[in-house]
């Protein structure tokens, strides 16, 4: 929503969006330029339109992706379908319920084997493992976040620190910050 209204874009939200025909036909209207998708869904729309379209036919967009890793498997097709296609990786915990890192991925990311989870937002700030460790560039880690639009109580976190841990290590050993 946010990315809408700040760009003054009309905002289109899907009434069902396990209707795979429905949300493939808005994202063809003309008047839809970009889409927020959690990949799983974003795979099952391309998949649609892939049997359905030439690349030809189809319009560029941005794409921004959030809520579950985007993999390479997923840029690729959709550079497939709409080679001039954006793509943006969106990354929040969801302890978290925003989205606290976001950047373009490009083929290079690709061919260098990683796909950034982006730039920090300048309202939180960030660590890794332990909130004296501060973020650097290309590491890995638990990602920490603190920050005004962090949940308050959530893990029983002290409201006062307002700082949440995002605990799926198996998922975070490969992401990578890219800070500016």
């Amino acid at each position: 929503i946010v990315i809408a209204i700040s760009q003054g874009k009309r905002l289109f939200i899907t009434k069902n969006t396990s209707d795979i025909i429905y949300v493939s036909k808005l994202l063809l209207s003309e008047s839809i330029t970009s889409c927020y998708f959690v990949p799983s869904a974003l795979r099952l729309v391309l998949d649609f339109l892939d049997k359905r379209y030439s690349s030809e036919s189809l319009k560029n967009m941005i794409f921004y992706s959030g809520g579950e890793y985007l993999n390479h498997k997923l840029c690729e097709s959709i550079w497939k379908l709409m080679p001039k296609a954006r793509i943006y990786n969106m990354y929040g915990p969801t302890e978290v319920t925003i989205n606290c890192l976001s950047c373009e991925v490009t083929i290079e990311d690709l061919k260098r084997d990683v796909i950034p989870t982006g730039n920090m937002m300048p309202h939180l700030n960030y660590s890794f493992d332990n909130p004296q460790k501060q973020c650097l560039p290309n590491t890995s880690g638990e990602l920490l976040v603190a920050g005004e639009q962090v949940m308050i109580k959530y893990a029983n976190v002290d409201s006062s620190e307002r700082l949440i841990k995002y605990k799926k290590a198996s998922y975070l050993h490969k992401l990578r910050a890219i800070l500016n």
